[in-house]
Parts: C-alpha cells; structure tokens; sequence
C-alpha cells in the first residue's frame, strides 16, 4: 500500500472556482410576526362560523372547536417577499487577479498556473487510459459514503481495513486527491475508470473528499505500526 502525497498542491477542478448557481430565499410572515411556510392554508369566514355552530351540538364538547376557531385568526392571509439572494461565486481568472494589489497578485498566479498544469495532467492521464484500453468513454465506479473514522483502533488493523486502504489509494488522482460520493471498500480502481463517481470532478474537498481518505490512510497506517 502506497502512502499519499501531494495532494497539497492542488486539486485540479477546485469548487472555489466553480460558480454557484444563485439561489432566492422567501420567507412569509403572519400578522404576528412569525415564520410561516408559504403553503400554509387559512380558514375562511365559512369555516369559522360553521365550528362555532357545531360547538354549540349537543353531541360534541363544547370546547372541541374552541383551538380551531383560535388557529383561524393566527393565520391571517399571508404575503411572501424576496428577502436576499445568494450571488454566484465567481471563478478564479486572470481578470479577478488584475484587481489584486500587486504584491498579492504573484502568489495567486504560480498557484493558478499550478491548478491549471495538475488539471490538464489529470485530464491527460485519464485520456490516455482510454486509448490503452480502447474505450470510447470512462468506466464509472459504485457510488458510496464516506469512509469509516470512528471504529475501533483495532478494526483498522483487519484485513477488512488494510483491502479499503488499498482502494482507497488506487482510487487517488495523479494531483493527489479524492472525489466524492465514491465507493472505496468495492473494488480496486480499473484502467480506464473515472476516479469518482460523479461526473465533471477530479479532485476536490467538497463533502469528506479527500480529507477524510487522507484521515482513513492515516489510521490504517498507525494501526499497522502499532501492531508490529
């Protein structure tokens, strides 16, 4: 088993240069002043009237309808409004770092130059895997959760852990990181499979991505030593 580095560098598509689509929050108010959801329904005047008709029945309670005839006054008619929206996270450029001073503006070039180099290197290696293989497009890996962090010391010296590290390791960039939402206790990775399930990633730390791999490896590692 392959110990992992470089991973630090960079992780070739990072999220923080994806943009986010913007997203609208609504939020409504009853006359109270309270969060209501939107499709909360109202009674109307009808409805008032007939509960207190049928309180009055000798066959109901007289306090059955008492809490409904209270409920229709709190929800008065209701109106909605646009409190905010979430603005797209723009990508990393060459145009954003021109509006950097100039004595930041050189440590965040070499580190996009970095990103884009690894990134094209990752894209490189996957493509020439296809054409060893002669496949028209990637193998796709079993979707899975996150690896396990919280077992017992000594479940990550089993033969169980030891075969989830060595999937963990094949499953690794050629930039040294993880993606996400991949199964890495299937099967070891294939020539010509993706390194991630989903889609358009390569590397990334987004939802235990690579951090908790990392974190997996570590434990596998000191376990093993601690036992020999």
């Amino acid at each position: 088993m392959e110990q992992a580095a470089g991973w630090t560098q960079s992780y070739g598509r990072s999220n923080a240069t994806r943009g986010l689509e913007p997203r609208m929050h609504v939020a409504q108010k009853n006359h109270h002043g309270l969060n209501v959801p939107s499709s909360s329904p109202h009674l109307s005047l009808a409805s008032i009237v007939l509960a207190l008709f049928f309180a009055h029945m000798k066959f109901l309670p007289r306090n059955f309808f008492r809490p409904l005839a209270s409920l229709s006054f709190l929800l008065a008619p209701l109106s909605a409004a646009v409190i905010g929206t979430n603005p797209p996270c723009l990508p990393l450029s060459v145009e954003r770092l021109a509006a950097l001073p100039s004595a930041e503006q050189t440590a965040w070039r070499d580190y996009l130059a970095r990103s884009k180099a690894l990134s094209a290197a990752d894209e490189k290696f996957y493509t020439d895997e296809l054409k060893v293989q002669s496949l028209t497009k990637p193998l796709v890996p079993t979707r899975g959760r996150s690896l396990p962090l919280k077992n017992p010391d000594m479940w990550y010296t089993t033969a169980e852990a030891r075969r989830a590290a060595d999937i963990t390791v094949s499953f690794q960039t050629p930039a040294g990181g993880w993606n996400k939402n991949t199964s890495f206790t299937d099967h070891l990775r294939r020539p010509g499979e993706r390194s991630g399930y989903e889609n358009g990633y390569i590397g990334t730390f987004d939802n235990d991505a690579t951090i908790t791999p990392l974190s997996f490896l570590a434990k596998v590692i000191a376990a093993t030593d601690a036992t020999t």
